[in-house]
């Protein structure tokens, strides 16, 4: 599978070293993989500019109000299955399935 993606690990370290977000980062690429995110909430937090899973770019979603104008609903990964509501939300654990 690590094949498969090139030189992706080879790009900044040394051969051998794979850490935590590396690694999270070459599983979501990956087509094989499935990632399931779990979360836990946590109040004051500033607003993410990047994804805390894989550092993709984050995309607000917006819903239709009755007067016609739109209300901020969240933000969503691009990438990734990532994603918070309005109340901003963190990646506690991270669940990987190897699809077949």
């Amino acid at each position: 599978m690590l094949r498969e993606l090139g030189g992706f690990l080879e790009r900044d370290d040394p051969p051998g070293r794979l850490g935590g977000a590396r690694l999270r980062g070459v599983l979501v690429r990956s087509p094989r993989v499935r990632l399931e995110v779990l979360y836990a909430d946590r109040p004051g937090r500033r607003p993410y500019t990047r994804c805390p899973v894989c550092g993709g770019e984050l995309s607000p979603r917006f819903n239709r109000t009755l007067d016609g104008g739109r209300a901020l609903l969240g933000y969503r990964c691009m990438t990734c299955p990532f994603w918070t509501p309005r109340r901003w939300r963190v990646p506690a654990r991270y669940r990987f399935w190897l699809r077949r």
